[in-house]
């Protein structure tokens, strides 16, 4: 948990009345109504994490105002608000701040280096956001895609991965973990024989709305590894 001194609360304090300001939203301390502990919809929380990553500072910001669809639900988007802000707060801490799915598939082999997966800093998640705030939007105005952004498939490509791979005879004996973004899966982690990374990957093409998919899986559990590792010591987690 991060600890806010008054200095960080100064700061804090003024990039909250920015994005007030920016998002035209209602003074965040009026008075909550009947409906302020409704979530905001997915579209509002997305433009407010677009503004508040590009004014920290990093390269994801964009010109002009957010638009916001709908009336804002004060008391949800006052937390979501001080939530985002809080991220980048310990700028190195290691953390899923776009929420991708990421879950461990099995746990066969014993040592087996878990996987980086979606943790980023707070600096990699601005240079991230414009990308992923404009990945898939040209394949949905081309009436391709059912989704306006590409990351909209993620949680439910997961679930499909999760059922389909538990029924793949080739999940086992592995330590496998899973990460989904973008309609681009991951399967990172350790396998017995040579033939279960294609056989997964092959398993992973086949689910719906899925793009690619890579397995980077080492033989065992002994280094070097293909795929980015947690570092030493503590490290935040999701």
């Amino acid at each position: 948990m991060a600890v806010v001194g008054p200095r960080q609360h100064d700061g804090l304090a003024g990039k909250l009345e920015a994005a007030r300001r920016a998002l035209a939203l209602p003074g965040l301390e009026a008075e909550e109504d009947d409906e302020a502990d409704e979530q905001p919809d997915r579209q509002q929380l997305e433009a407010v994490g677009q503004f508040l990553m590009g004014h920290g500072g990093g390269q994801a910001g964009f010109a002009g105002k957010p638009t916001i669809t709908g009336r804002p639900r004060i008391g949800r988007m006052k937390l979501w608000i001080a939530l985002l802000l809080a991220g980048g707060a310990d700028d190195a801490s290691l953390l899923n701040r776009f929420g991708d799915p990421f879950e461990q598939l099995s746990a066969d082999i014993a040592g087996c280096t878990e996987p980086l997966g979606p943790r980023i800093t707070a600096a990699e998640a601005r240079v991230q956001a414009h990308h992923r705030a404009e990945r898939g939007t040209s394949c949905w105005l081309k009436g391709e895609c059912s989704e306006p952004n590409a990351y909209r498939y993620d949680t439910r490509i997961a679930a499909a991965l999760r059922e389909r791979l538990a029924a793949t005879p080739a999940l086992h004996p592995s330590s496998l973990w899973l990460t989904v973004q973008g309609r681009v899966v991951y399967l990172e982690g350790c396998v017995a024989r040579a033939d279960q990374g294609a056989a997964l990957e092959a398993a992973a093409r086949a689910v719906p709305d899925v793009q690619q998919a890579l397995a980077l899986v080492a033989i065992g559990a002994t280094p070097p590894l293909p795929y980015r590792t947690l570092p030493p010591g503590p490290a935040d987690k999701p």
